[in-house]
């Protein structure tokens, strides 16, 4: 759906920046600037997905910690360039910097779980029979 949201933001020639009318007559698609940006939100998705996957073993903090490193570069890497920035490059660093959110969430919630789990096992009698 990012894709597709990105996509149709870039199609509009007046969602760019120009220094004024004559650049806006040269006009050019930015195909490569919008491959590049859907080709991100792909890496970002599919990184997400192997977080969150539930079929995937281990904790969720661990694997997030692990993506994180690879998401929070990435998305301080895009904000750099945000100013005068096309709109589709704009959606894209709101989704990563989204993705950042959501995979934080996660880690929380899932070393909270951990931590729990961890006293309620310490809590038990133990039978040493």
């Amino acid at each position: 759906m990012a894709i597709a949201y990105i996509v149709t933001a870039s199609l509009d020639p007046s969602n760019y920046f120009y220094y004024g009318p004559s650049q806006m007559a040269e006009w050019k698609y930015p195909i490569r600037g919008v491959v590049v940006t859907a080709g991100l939100v792909i890496v970002e998705t599919l990184v997400t997905f192997v977080v969150l996957a539930k079929y995937r073993r281990g904790r969720i903090w661990m694997r997030g910690f692990v993506a994180l490193c690879l998401l929070v570069p990435l998305a301080l890497y895009a904000i750099m360039f945000i100013v005068h920035s096309p709109i589709y490059h704009i959606i894209h660093v709101v989704y990563a910097w989204a993705l950042v959110l959501l995979v934080s969430v996660a880690i929380l919630c899932s070393g909270v779980v951990h931590i729990v789990e961890i006293n309620r096992r310490a809590r038990q009698p133990r039978n040493h029979a």
